[in-house]
């Protein structure tokens, strides 16, 4: 069945009384796809030193199990300007 259909036919009363059920089963599906998108990935940010040298936090080299030496892949986005 169309869900814009259900949702028009159905009581208004009805309806309000779902919608806590409603978002938190959307707020359920929204958390799993995020785990599974981001699943053996981690987002920080981190300044730019000198030479282009990006420090990467130990919590998340211990939670990711990377060591001095490992070649790691960086998707970077600048976040602030420090002009």
């Amino acid at each position: 069945m169309d869900i814009k259909k259900a949702l028009k036919n159905m009581d208004p009363e009805e309806l309000k009384a779902l919608l806590p059920e409603i978002t938190e089963r959307i707020k359920e599906q929204s958390s799993m796809a995020m785990d599974q998108v981001f699943k053996g990935h981690a987002i920080f940010k981190a300044k730019v030193h000198e030479g282009g040298k990006v420090t990467i936090p130990e919590a998340e080299m211990e939670t990711m199990d990377i060591e001095e030496g490992d070649i790691v892949q960086l998707i970077v986005r600048p976040v602030k300007k420090k002009r």
